[in-house]
């Protein structure tokens, strides 16, 4: 992460820092159409939400991933046509939108609130295991590289000048999904 900064008659500050934000706290919902004809190809939208705090940085990151998987469906019977479980590998086009708070306090002198955004591309791996035809338990990896780019005040002094966030985000998500 990096953060330029201009003061009132003071010289411009530039501090860089690696933060680690550990575990973070993510919901989301993402919905598919997957075709019988294209039994291999599934496409859809995913929306995610992800909450992290670190001791310098607060983050809500919102993203909106449009995304299309390859799909293997095996274990078919008569009672589930489509297969009991599944296993797909997928990559989606990423938008992210941050509101961030910085305290890199006393390299730059005062907090920065900002939003930031930035577009990347992202990967999911996972699979599925069907109960009945409407019900499945699902789980998945994915796996997000996305630069944010800190807006720019605008503004005479006491701003922020330019700054980028590099962030790399690991999730492994499970749940039910139902299926209509």
């Amino acid at each position: 992460m990096s953060v330029e900064y201009v003061g009132f008659l003071t010289p411009e500050y530039k501090e860089k820092r690696h933060v680690d934000f550990g575990n973070s706290l993510s919901a989301g919902y993402q919905w598919h159409f997957w075709d019988r004809k294209y039994s291999l190809l599934d496409s859809g939208i995913d929306l995610n939400y992800i909450t992290s705090s670190s001791r310098d940085v607060d983050m809500d990151l919102y993203l909106l991933t449009p995304f299309v998987r390859l799909k293997h469906q095996f274990l078919k019977s008569p009672h589930l046509p489509d297969g009991k479980a599944a296993v797909y590998a997928g990559v989606g086009l990423t938008y992210g939108l941050a509101d961030v708070t910085i305290d890199f306090r006393p390299e730059i002198p005062e907090r920065i609130h900002r939003y930031a955004e930035g577009l990347t591309l992202s990967y999911t791996a996972g699979g599925i295991w069907r109960f009945t035809e409407q019900y499945a338990m699902f789980a998945q990896y994915r796996y997000l590289d996305i630069s944010l780019d800190l807006e720019d005040d605008n503004c005479f002094f006491g701003c922020v000048t330019g700054g980028s966030i590099d962030l790399v985000s690991q999730q492994i998500v499970t749940g039910i999904s139902f299926h209509f």
